[in-house]
């Protein structure tokens, strides 16, 4: 909020502050946001004129701020403020691809995006922009290449600034191509071709690697997210061949990721589970239970931390990169212990630079 104070001559001893209108960049501003004041009349010596004094307060846009203000009719000379929030703004990519023997892929994307929705307004952002694509047009190879390339062009424009924070989900199925790199199975996709999948490591390091900004966080829930194959959905029927070899193309092409934080569903020759009573995958029940029950949990007291002096021991109603690590690697095997054949394991691998451990991400309720 930034404060205005003009003064004004009249001959009208009974002016109302409704007489005076405040424009930011040729916009009016209703008297509820911008609180207007009017002074007493002041009369002139001769008695014929008189001075008020108009103040109220001008809530900025960020970038150029053009104010003046209107009296009667009669308009004051015009100021130009620039403002640059301290506070970061959030971009959000969520990304849910539709498959025939997954259930929850779409949903994952959809609850994830309207969980960091409802960090609005809570003070850890200036604005929280979100994208989720989520259905079989939005989730072609075509349109995910556009969704990625968007981010970069983004950053090129100054939309995305370098105090800014970019998140990208992703839920589908992963796989080995016969060039052993990691692909999405995107919509409309040959598994067997993987010229028609989504290349994973090289969005990330030809769109996201080039974005200057102060933190990208990264959560893939693939890897043959849902491994269910047989006709109960809630229990899944073995590890597939291969998986191994798959989850080590994971790891390279997330080593081509640079300077983000980087959080994967399962880690080497296991699978990622879904199941009905979570209605998502066990990766994305995990992160739901973090951000949206956050404080029941503990998960800002530090409690899910082991290592001594890398958190605050008091509840801060803040989870930061760390607490959120930490949780996950608790939570996500312990969901998938509680309904399904101890046989089935699935431990997620989180990769994070130790100077971005104590970032904070998110505000609790």
């Amino acid at each position: 909020m930034y404060p205005v104070e003009t003064a004004i001559n009249t001959s009208n001893g009974q002016a109302r502050v409704t007489n005076a209108r405040v424009y930011v960049n040729r916009t009016p501003l209703s008297d509820q946001k911008a609180q207007p004041r009017l002074s007493d009349p002041v009369a002139q010596p001769d008695q014929r004129r008189f001075t008020y004094y108009f103040k109220a307060q001008v809530p900025l846009e960020e970038g150029r701020n053009v104010i003046y203000i209107e009296f009667d009719g009669y308009l004051s000379d015009s100021i130009v403020v620039y403002f640059a929030p301290k506070l970061p703004n959030l971009h959000v990519l969520a990304i849910g691809v539709p498959a025939e023997d997954l259930q929850y892929t779409t949903k994952d994307a959809r609850d994830f995006a309207a969980a960091i929705r409802a960090q609005n307004g809570l003070g850890l952002f200036n604005r929280i922009n979100v994208q989720v694509h989520a259905t079989y047009d939005s989730t072609t190879n075509n349109a995910l290449s556009v969704a990625f390339q968007s981010l970069r062009d983004a950053a090129y424009n100054g939309q995305i600034k370098p105090n800014d924070f970019i998140v990208v989900f992703l839920s589908s199925h992963g796989d080995r191509g016969k060039d052993g790199r990691f692909y999405l199975q995107s919509s409309g996709c040959i598994p067997q071709y993987e010229s028609t999948m989504f290349d994973y490591e090289y969005y990330i390091s030809r769109y996201l690697n080039p974005i200057n900004c102060k933190h990208k966080l990264l959560f893939v829930d693939a890897c043959h997210s849902g491994a269910a194959r047989g006709q109960n959905p809630d229990m899944p029927t073995g590890k597939e061949p291969g998986q191994q070899e798959l989850s080590k193309a994971l790891f390279q092409a997330n080593t081509a990721a640079e300077g983000m934080a980087i959080f994967t569903s399962c880690s080497a020759n296991e699978l990622s589970y879904e199941h009905s009573s979570w209605q998502n995958g066990a990766f994305t029940e995990a992160l739901l239970e973090a951000f949206l029950r956050g404080k029941e949990l503990g998960i800002d007291r530090g409690s899910w931390v082991k290592v001594p002096g890398m958190y605050t021991p008091e509840p801060d109603d803040i989870i930061t990169v760390d607490e959120l690590k930490a949780f996950l690697e608790t939570r996500v095997p312990a969901l998938v212990q509680e309904k399904f054949n101890p046989n089935f394991t699935q431990h997620p691998t989180i990769k994070v630079d130790a100077q971005k451990m104590n970032l904070s991400f998110i505000i609790l309720k």
